[in-house]
């Protein structure tokens, strides 16, 4: 009976070491690094206006956004504060955190993010916009031999487009 007890609170253990802390914020919406070109989040709006050639604007995204520790039970670490730079637009907030960010399908630029804990403990993560559609699609696209059934040629205007959450590792 002892053995039973004491295999359960390790697996119970195990759990809560693997549990995610609630985000408990609002979500937050990234600003315009250029607020004269923007609508809202949509920062290419005035150049298309203009008639200028820019990126489609898909409506918003959002990225989720967490911190740890990066120790062998990997604990979570909330309140670190971060700096999120696309270039095109930034937002300042503490993790964990979801993030609104515009969806420009595969135009979407590259998310940069540096954190901070109390502590000091800092850390850096990259993400790029990722085919949503193309993965959900996985191990199921055809091949045949050296040809590529996949649909190279597809039309990626009707992709879906996103950011995976993402876990900056403190150190």
């Amino acid at each position: 009976m002892m053995k039973i007890l004491a295999q359960t609170a390790a697996v119970l253990a195990l759990l809560s070491a693997c549990a995610q802390a609630p985000v408990n914020q609002g979500p937050i919406e990234v600003i315009p690094t250029n607020p004269g070109t923007a609508s809202g989040v949509d920062v290419y709006a005035r150049a298309r206006a203009q008639g200028a050639d820019a990126p489609r604007f898909r409506g918003t995204g959002f990225l989720t956004v967490r911190t740890t520790n990066g120790g062998v039970a990997s604990n979570e670490i909330v309140g670190a504060r971060c700096t999120l730079d696309a270039g095109l637009y930034a937002a300042v907030f503490e993790t964990p955190a979801n993030i609104i960010v515009p969806d420009y399908g595969p135009d979407s630029p590259a998310i940069n993010l540096r954190c901070v804990d109390t502590d000091g403990q800092s850390g850096t993560a990259t993400s790029e916009v990722e085919n949503l559609t193309m993965q959900r699609r996985g191990p199921s696209v055809l091949t045949n031999g050296l040809i590529d059934l996949s649909g190279d040629n597809r039309n990626l205007t009707k992709d879906d487009f996103g950011y995976k959450p993402i876990t900056v590792v403190l150190n």
